[in-house]
């Protein structure tokens, strides 16, 4: 409840903030995933999750970065993979 309510809060303030845009898009880049990945894979699986949940509801477009230090697409598990509409190497 505490990450949607604050991160909803941002995104609603970047909208607003957009001025008299028709659009008021708002992109939003998420990057807290790569420090974590690694390390605890079932949390960061449960990031993406909350993360699609508040973008779902705000509509808006979440842009996701993993530092995979060489590795291929392959090395993320298929449970993170399966949180992503695309993804790319």
């Amino acid at each position: 409840r505490l990450f949607k309510a604050k991160f909803g809060g941002m995104i609603d303030q970047a909208k607003t903030s957009s001025g008299s845009r028709a659009h008021r898009l708002v992109r939003v880049f998420g990057e807290m995933v790569t420090l974590i990945w690694e390390v605890n894979p079932s949390a960061t699986q449960r990031l993406e999750e909350l993360w699609n949940e508040v973008i779902e509801e705000h509509a808006v477009p979440l842009l996701c970065a993993y530092d995979l230090a060489g590795s291929k697409l392959g090395a993320l598990p298929q449970s993170i993979l399966a949180c992503h509409s695309h993804a790319v190497s």
